[in-house]
């Protein structure tokens, strides 16, 4: 079995929590570094998992198949370009980058180059949501709800709206109950909530929450969706990073299938889809 070899770009929280988990479980790929511009950041991570701290990007562009991107949106899309220049595997954050123009740039590039592209979209993974999902199909919901609960973020998260920060969850767990979204109605509570409707293309309105808590445990962070369907009867899903490990463990099979050309859904054009909305 061809093996790819793996690189993360980024020492955030989601590069310990999520991103090296799934890329050290995804079968026929080998995680052998990191960088960041805060190198310090780099050994210490690299230190824990036993991977090389990277000198420079270019070095590690030089070293890798597949780069995982933990970085601003500000930052990613420049970053992005050149790996995908370079016909590299992208896995890539939310939001794809700071404008919808960054966006649009970094798809046509990831085209021209046929790169394989895999968007970190962790909610769609978690069990509950993804037998919901599934029983969607026996109870055709016409309605949903959303409500994501977010610990406040750290380092440069902090500096995005909890609705840039989190708002492609709200609208990628909507879209898989009711079908793509086409507009978005945004009511600001406060500066650490935000309520939305969401429009889908079948005419159907859903309604979304996000907010930012005071804990700051990954633990803690959590959600709830609810649906609805005609004759009023409800389900609902709590969602729980309690069950990391089995998400983790389905979004290693999923980039699996991504690496191995199989088409999907979580690819760089859904992230420019999104981003019209954030």
């Amino acid at each position: 079995m061809a093996t790819w070899t793996a690189g993360v770009v980024g020492t955030g929280v989601w590069a310990r929590a999520a991103h090296i988990p799934m890329l050290i479980r995804t079968s026929g790929v080998s995680l052998i570094g990191v960088w960041s511009r805060n190198l310090r950041a780099a050994h210490s991570l690299a230190k824990t998992y036993g991977i090389r701290a990277f000198s420079s990007y270019e070095e590690l562009l030089a070293a890798c198949d597949l780069v995982a991107y933990v970085v601003p949106p500000s930052a990613q899309p420049g970053l992005a370009l050149r790996a995908a220049r370079l016909g590299k595997a992208l896995i890539l954050e939310k939001p794809l980058a700071a404008s919808q123009a960054e966006a649009s740039s970094l798809c046509s590039a990831v085209k021209r180059a046929d790169c394989s592209t895999m968007m970190m979209l962790m909610f769609r993974f978690l069990p509950q949501l993804r037998e919901l999902s599934q029983a969607h199909r026996e109870i055709s919901p016409v309605s949903v709800s959303v409500r994501l609960r977010f610990p406040p973020p750290s380092g440069w998260r902090s500096s995005l709206s909890p609705w840039l920060e989190a708002g492609a969850h709200v609208i990628h767990i909507a879209e898989q109950l009711l079908g793509p979204v086409v507009a978005v109605d945004h009511e600001q509570k406060d500066q650490h909530s935000i309520r939305v409707s969401l429009h889908h293309v079948s005419t159907a309105v859903s309604r979304g929450e996000l907010v930012s808590t005071a804990s700051p445990s990954l633990p803690n962070s959590h959600g709830a969706v609810v649906t609805c369907d005609s004759s009023g009867r409800t389900r609902s899903a709590g969602l729980y990073f309690e069950d990391f490990d089995s998400a983790l463990q389905a979004m290693a099979d999923h980039l699996r299938r991504v690496l191995r050309g199989e088409s999907h859904d979580l690819d760089a054009e859904y992230g420019l889809h999104l981003q019209r909305f954030l």
